[in-house]
């Protein structure tokens, strides 16, 4: 009789080991936000780090990779809303622009709406936000408060 040998175990056909998580991202999950110009919701794959930037992807199969739609910097300074449905919430974002960038205008804050599947998930994403803002307001304080290299 003729002995079998498993071959799947050749280099070539290992499969890599899986990344490791990311120590940016605070939060992720599914949300839509509100489009300005159509006045629509739009779905999408928001992604909220550390640095306070949430990061938006276009809903996309399992299968295919995900393309970027937009990414904002949250305001550490401005209130969290929520509107009265309780599964929205809207962000300010730091918009600097060409003219802020080169120090020729001042920093202005855009608006966008969020809308998460549920009021639980809504509620959890507001929190992390707060958080996050109140960490990096503490964080600019201390800054400020630092003494300066002579």
């Amino acid at each position: 009789m003729q002995e079998l040998a498993a071959s799947g175990a050749l280099g070539e056909y290992v499969a890599p080991p899986p990344p490791k998580a990311s120590t940016l991202a605070v939060l992720e999950g599914p949300l839509a936000y509100h489009r300005t110009l159509l006045r629509t919701w739009a779905h999408c794959h928001c992604v909220l780090t550390t640095d306070l930037f949430l990061h938006a992807f276009a809903d996309a199969e399992p299968s295919k990779p995900r393309q970027l739609l937009f990414s904002m910097r949250i305001d550490e300074r401005a209130p969290l809303a929520a509107p009265d449905d309780t599964r929205v919430f809207e962000l300010s974002a730091l918009d600097e622009g060409l003219l802020g960038k080169v120090g020729l205008r001042a920093a202005s804050s855009k608006t966008t709406h969020f809308r998460a599947p549920s009021p639980l998930e809504a509620s959890t994403w507001r929190d992390q936000v707060r958080r996050l803002q109140e960490l990096h307001a503490s964080a600019s304080a201390a800054d400020r408060d630092a003494p300066s290299p002579a």
